[in-house]
């Protein structure tokens, strides 16, 4: 655990530890190990300076993202943008039943934190779900 700590945020050890406290649990229920080692172990106090800061692209590095990288890709970074900086999974998960064209808004549930928002559609957003529309419906439309 120390070592770690050196290398990681306590907070994340603390979740190692948690996870390998439940295996090895896990594994004295089926009677694999007499003992769980990691029963009543904890690590230091989380200490919350010691957290990882993200910072956000430039506008410059996402400018370039969307430039560069193929496919669906660039409209799917847009729409994290544009959605005020959604996870790229809440946004790949998206469906076409929870945006509201008219109302002018987009229903969704953050994956990670259960969170309901409804997310206004601004112009930029508009162009870019209206265009990813279009290319929806020339494919059903051939098929």
């Amino acid at each position: 655990m120390e070592k770690y700590l050196e290398l990681l945020s306590s907070k994340t050890v603390s979740i190692y530890l948690y996870g390998l406290n439940a295996a090895f649990q896990q594994a004295v229920n089926e009677r694999r190990f007499p003992y769980n080692s990691f029963k009543g172990v904890r690590s230091s106090k989380i200490n919350r300076a010691d957290a990882t800061e993200r910072r956000a692209f430039t506008v410059e590095e996402a400018q370039r993202l969307t430039e560069i990288l193929p496919g669906e890709w660039p409209d799917m970074i847009r729409v994290c943008l544009y959605t005020g900086g959604q996870r790229l999974d809440d946004i790949a998960t998206l469906q076409w039943k929870q945006i509201d064209m008219e109302g002018g808004s987009i229903s969704m549930t953050a994956q990670k934190t259960k969170r309901h928002m409804n997310k206004p559609i601004i112009l930029p957003l508009k162009e870019v779900l209206d265009r990813r529309l279009a290319a929806v419906r020339a494919i059903t439309y051939f098929r």
